[in-house]
């Protein structure tokens, strides 16, 4: 199932709660843009982290403290996958992701830690760029 997310801007945009349970969320951006991620955590979104894709081009999104890095996948546009779901994801979107109990932890494609989040995290996307 492939459900388009056409958000025009953050004023308008609805939020895609997403409870991952045991399954990885994965981000997936093109290789021929530039992207930039947000990620506000907490119920007062005080913890933040900051993704752009110069070093990869996916993020894995787990519940727990370690992170999990996600395959890569050739797309044409910015991608969220969790288990057999799919949604694009338009500049401005909003994806809320949240773990029953214990961590959200956000990972690159090469593993290394974008942020761990305390049973919840917002991700918004902040702008795409084509090169």
């Amino acid at each position: 199932m492939i459900a388009m997310m056409a958000l025009v801007s953050g004023a308008q945009a609805a939020t895609l709660e997403m409870a991952l349970k045991d399954k990885l969320g994965t981000v997936t951006v093109p290789h021929g843009a530039e992207v930039t991620l947000t990620f506000a955590g907490g119920a007062d979104g005080a913890t933040t982290a900051k993704w752009t894709n110069t070093e990869s081009d996916a993020l894995g999104v787990i519940c727990g403290k370690e992170g999990k890095a996600p395959q890569d996948d050739l797309v044409e546009q910015v991608m969220l996958q969790v288990g057999a779901d799919k949604w694009a994801l338009a500049p401005g979107s909003n994806v809320h992701f949240t773990c029953a109990s214990g961590p959200v932890t956000v990972t690159d494609l090469h593993g290394t830690a974008v942020g761990t989040f305390d049973k919840e995290v917002t991700l918004s996307g902040a702008g795409v760029k084509t090169h």
